[in-house]
């Protein structure tokens, strides 16, 4: 939502299109599939994550590539 000069409120159009979501199922980084139930489906687990404020979607094992250490920082445990 925003609120314009007049303090009216606008609802912001959804930024992401269908083609989109069908893309980020399709992706292996994100998991969900391998979570998912046989009785459960992508449409339900989408409709799902709007009861919530927030949905976060990452690629764990590129932001886990760009982790870096220094040489004498490896060995810590």
């Amino acid at each position: 939502m925003e609120i314009n000069e007049s303090h009216e409120v606008e609802k912001k159009k959804p930024q992401i299109q269908m083609g989109q979501i069908k893309q980020t199922w399709r992706m292996e980084a994100v998991g969900i599939e391998d979570l998912m139930t046989e009785y459960q489906d992508e449409k339900e687990v989408l409709l799902r994550s709007k009861q919530r404020r927030y949905l976060v979607i990452a690629n764990v094992e590129k932001a886990f590539l760009q982790v870096h250490l220094k040489r004498e920082d490896e060995d810590v445990t």
